[in-house]
C-alpha cells in the first residue's frame, strides 16, 4: 500500500481527558542470558476519538507496548511506570479489575489470527464468549442473543453469509477471514479504546480498505480511540491523526501524521519513509520479463488447473481453483494476487505438494503434480522453499528457532552438527 499524504488527517486533535495515558513505561524481560530491555521510558497519550499510530521495525517495542496496555505481558516481564485507561493503572490493578477493563474499556486486535483463535471452538462461540463474560451485573445474556450479536459483529467486518459462518471453526476460514473474525471480536462490545496490532496484515487490499473505513467510522460515529501498531506507512497515512516512531524500545519522534510525512526530523524516520514500496522501483522492466519468458527455463507450468475440495455429509464439493493456467520461469518473480478466498494460497500449496490438484495439469520442476506420489516427489522438496502466511502457526513450539531452521537441512542434506549450526547462524544473520 503506497503512501498518499493527501489522505492524512489534518484536523485538530481532540481535547480533554486522555483515554490512554502512558507515563515512563519500562518493560524488561528476564532471560537466561540476562535482562532484555524491550521498552525504555516510553510516554504517550491518546485522546477520545484520536487515532495514534505507533510505528517502527520489528523488535522496536511496538507490540510489547500494545500488550502492556491490556496487561498481557508474560510472567518473565517486569514493567514499571503507569498505563492509565480511564484513570485505572493497568500495571497495578487487581486481576478482577483488569478483567472488567478488557473488552469493555479496551480491546485488542491481535497480529496473528491463527494463534489468537481457539481451534476447538466455532468463531461465533469465541465472539459470544466475550459478550457474555462482560454482560452488565445482574443482566445475563442468553446464548441465542449472544450468537445474534456475534453474527452482527461478523457482518460488520464483511464476512460473507455470517449466519452460516458464525458456526465455522477457524480452520474453515482463509487467513484474511480469520483476521476479520479477530477484529469482529474486538468490536463486539464497542470499547472506548481499540489496540490494533497490524490489523490489516493478512487482508487483501479491498478488504483492507473496508477495515480501515470501519475503524474510521468507529472513530467518527462513536468517538472510539485507536492505537494502531504497524509498519505499513500507507495505513498510517490513511488513518492516523498522530504518529509515534519507536526504535529499539525508545520513542525517537512524535508528530501529527501530516508533519511527520512532510517534514520528518530523525534519520530513522526518514529511513522508514524511504522504505515505503513504490510501483516499479527495484522491479524488472517489462522487456526483461518478456526475455525471461522467451529464454528462461520454465519451473512451474499450470494448464487448466482445477483444485476441488470434496463435500461432506451430502454437501457438494467446493471448487477453490477453476481452470487456471500460468507459467513461472527461472529467475522470475511471479505475482499471484486476489482477494481472500480467491485460490492464491491453494495454488501455492499445490505447487509445494501440500494440496492435491484434481484436474488439468500442474508441472513443478518437470514433475506432474496431478495424482503425484509422495515417495517420488519427496526428492524434489529440497528444491522448493515455502514461506507460510502465519509464522507463529508454522513453527513447532517444542523446538527452538535454531532447531526449526535446521530441520529441513537435517532431513535433506544430512550435515554434521557443526555444519548445521554454522549454516543456521548464516541464515539467521542474513
Amino acid at each position: 500500500m503506497t503512501t498518499n499524504i493527501g489522505n492524512i488527517s489534518d484536523q485538530p486533535l481532540t481535547s480533554g481527558q486522555p483515554v490512554l495515558d502512558i507515563e515512563r513505561l519500562k518493560v524488561t524481560f528476564a532471560t537466561d542470558s540476562g535482562d532484555v530491555y524491550a521498552v525504555k521510558d516510553v510516554s504517550l497519550e491518546v485522546k477520545a476519538g484520536e487515532v495514534l499510530a505507533i510505528v517502527g521495525e520489528s523488535g522496536s517495542g511496538k507490540t510489547v507496548t500494545a500488550k502492556t496496555i491490556l496487561g498481557l505481558l508474560p510472567e518473565t516481564a517486569i514493567s514499571s511506570g503507569a498505563v492509565l485507561i480511564n484513570g485505572n493503572n493497568v500495571i497495578s490493578v487487581s486481576a478482577s479489575k483488569l478483567r472488567k477493563i478488557r473488552g469493555r474499556d479496551v480491546a485488542m486486535v491481535f497480529q496473528e489470527p491463527s494463534t489468537a483463535l481457539n481451534p476447538v471452538f466455532t468463531v461465533g462461540w469465541q465472539i459470544a464468549e466475550g459478550i457474555r463474560a462482560h454482560a452488565s451485573d445482574g443482566h445475563r445474556i442468553s446464548a441465542k442473543e449472544a450468537k445474534k450479536r456475534a453474527t452482527e459483529a461478523l457482518r460488520k467486518v464483511g464476512i460473507p453469509d455470517p449466519e452460516t459462518r458464525v458456526n465455522y471453526y477457524p480452520h474453515q476460514l482463509s487467513g484474511g477471514q480469520k483476521q476479520r473474525v479477530v477484529i469482529a471480536a474486538a468490536l463486539a462490545l464497542n470499547p472506548g479504546l481499540i489496540v490494533a496490532d497490524e490489523p490489516t496484515t493478512a487482508l487483501d487490499v479491498t478488504v483492507q480498505a473496508e477495515i480501515l473505513q470501519l475503524l474510521r467510522d468507529l472513530r467518527d460515529k462513536y468517538g472510539t480511540s485507536i492505537v494502531l501498531i504497524t509498519h505499513n506507512m500507507g495505513v498510517v497515512a490513511d488513518l492516523a491523526d498522530r504518529v509515534v516512531v519507536m526504535y529499539q524500545g525508545d520513542v525517537v519522534e512524535e508528530a501529527t501524521a501530516r508533519v511527520l510525512f512532510a517534514e520528518p526530523k530523525q534519520d530513522y524516520t526518514k529511513k522508514l519513509l524511504a522504505a515505503v514500496p513504490h510501483l516499479g522501483r527495484n522491479s524488472a522492466s517489462e522487456g526483461a520479463t518478456e526475455r525471461l519468458h522467451q529464454t528462461g527455463k520454465i519451473l512451474v507450468e499450470a494448464k487448466n488447473l482445477t483444485i476441488e475440495y470434496p463435500g461432506r455429509l451430502g454437501k457438494p464439493g467446493f471448487k477453490a481453483v477453476d481452470n487456471v493456467s500460468f507459467t513461472v520461469s527461472e529467475n522470475e518473480v511471479f505475482g499471484l494476487v486476489g482477494e481472500s478466498g480467491s485460490g492464491k494460497s491453494t495454488i501455492g500449496r499445490a505447487i509445494a505438494g501440500l494440496n492435491r490438484a484434481t484436474g488439468g495439469s500442474l508441472k513443478v520442476l518437470g514433475y506432474e503434480m496431478l495424482g503425484f506420489k509422495e515417495h517420488t516427489f519427496k526428492p524434489l522438496r529440497k528444491d522448493i522453499g515455502f514461506v507460510f502466511q502465519d509464522p507463529a502457526a508454522s513453527f513447532n513450539p517444542h523446538l527452538t528457532i535454531g532447531e526449526c531452521v535446521a530441520e529441513p537441512l537435517l532431513i535433506h542434506t544430512h550435515p554434521s552438527p557443526a555444519q548445521a549450526r554454522l549454516r543456521v547462524a548464516q541464515l539467521l544473520e542474513s
